[in-house]
């Protein structure tokens, strides 16, 4: 005879779970190491942000899959124990101390998303359900959709994956032949207009619809069409050989101060530009923004500290706060208040978490800002 868990049978009596979804086929074994590089291919898709990510990282890791005698994941299957019954505490732990409201939020979103399913007991309580001592089931927080959609969530990765492939040849494609057309001789309408193509090209955003329309505009002169035969003619041998490499494109958080592909200029004349340049830099780094605008328009920040007074106490304790959740050294954190200024040091913490998924080393990335703002570059982040 069948016997049905009693926490089964309370979420299908009260319509958490219906009865096909009980009796619904299983997973093929899923590694707890794949599952967040997958997700933050897609995050996107799913609509899901770094803080969520954060906490479904907090979930995955109360998975009983670790091996007593090796100390080794073992990989998950239908027959585990899938549901985290861990309080709010403990999961808030090992979020790097993130606030219970927010978490619960997270949570939420997870759920919105079709990841996780909430099993409350009665009382709204996660504890397990045991049988002679041993855990049976539980009442919490249940990954079981995550896994059961782990084969579509990896064909949307790998779809995702080649259209960013093409995305990087295409800007290539469109760059390089830029390049060639502003280093010849072409009219200063030309030469503009091709400049203000340069700064589209380093936008993040940009879908292969742009791409091809970006290029199209760049190989409307007559001249540019010896240059897009070459290129054509390379990106093709990069297509057969299955490796495109991508050539060195400035960070599109960077935007210079003056067109690289200006004409070259007599002696006297670079020092004029010079002279200019450093003039704006002054002008840069003497402006702070005030940092309670700043802290207004920090919504990924504001998402992690939604009860911050933002005095300048407060500010700086997010400052330092979220940078020991980045591990980012404390001497760090003041050298870089100290140059940029605390509203631009908040844009920049906000920046950071923002994009916590792609950047794996933030206290590098953060040396890099800093150089940014005292070399006078326009960044898109401040």
């Amino acid at each position: 005879m069948k016997h049905e868990n009693p926490a089964t049978l309370y979420c299908v009596a009260t319509g958490a779970m219906s009865c096909d979804q009980k009796d619904a086929p299983g997973f093929a074994p899923t590694s707890r190491g794949q599952i967040l590089p997958i997700l933050r291919v897609v995050r996107r898709q799913l609509g899901l942000s770094t803080g969520d990510l954060l906490v479904l990282n907090a979930l995955l890791s109360h998975l009983p899959c670790r091996d007593p005698k090796t100390g080794t994941d073992r990989p998950i299957t239908p027959d585990m124990l899938l549901v985290i019954f861990a309080g709010n505490r403990a999961l808030c732990d090992r979020a790097n101390g993130m606030d219970e409201r927010v978490l619960r939020r997270h949570i939420s979103r997870l759920t919105e998303a079709g990841l996780v399913v909430r099993r409350s007991s009665a009382s709204g309580k996660r504890f397990p359900l045991k049988r002679k001592g041993a855990i049976v089931d539980a009442f919490g927080i249940d990954l079981t959709p995550l896994f059961k959609r782990m084969a579509e969530l990896r064909e949307m990765a790998e779809r995702e994956t080649e259209i960013q492939d093409e995305i990087k040849n295409l800007r290539a494609r469109a760059m390089a032949i830029r390049a060639r057309r502003a280093t010849g001789a072409v009219e200063p309408e030309e030469r503009e207009r091709l400049a203000d193509l340069g700064r589209v090209l380093r936008r993040t955003g940009l879908t292969l619809q742009d791409l091809r329309q970006i290029i199209a505009e760049i190989e409307t002169s007559p001249d540019a069409a010896g240059d897009s035969a070459e290129v054509n003619q390379f990106a093709a041998v990069n297509k057969a050989d299955n490796s495109p490499e991508e050539p060195q494109v400035s960070d599109p958080l960077r935007e210079p101060v003056m067109p690289r592909m200006a004409p070259k200029m007599s002696g006297s004349g670079g020092q004029n530009v010079r002279l200019e340049e450093s003039q704006n830099i002054e002008d840069k780094k003497s402006v702070d923004p005030d940092p309670e605008e700043s802290w207004h328009r920090c919504a990924e920040l504001k998402s992690f500290y939604p009860d911050i007074n933002p005095t300048p106490d407060g500010i700086i304790r997010v400052i330092y706060d979220f940078g020991r959740m980045l591990n980012v050294n404390e001497h760090a954190l003041i050298k870089a208040c100290q140059l940029m200024g605390v509203g631009r040091m908040l844009r920049a913490m906000d920046y950071l978490a923002r994009n916590a998924a792609r950047i794996s080393r933030p206290e590098r990335y953060l040396e890099r800002m800093i150089r940014d703002v005292e070399a006078g570059v326009r960044v898109g982040w401040a």
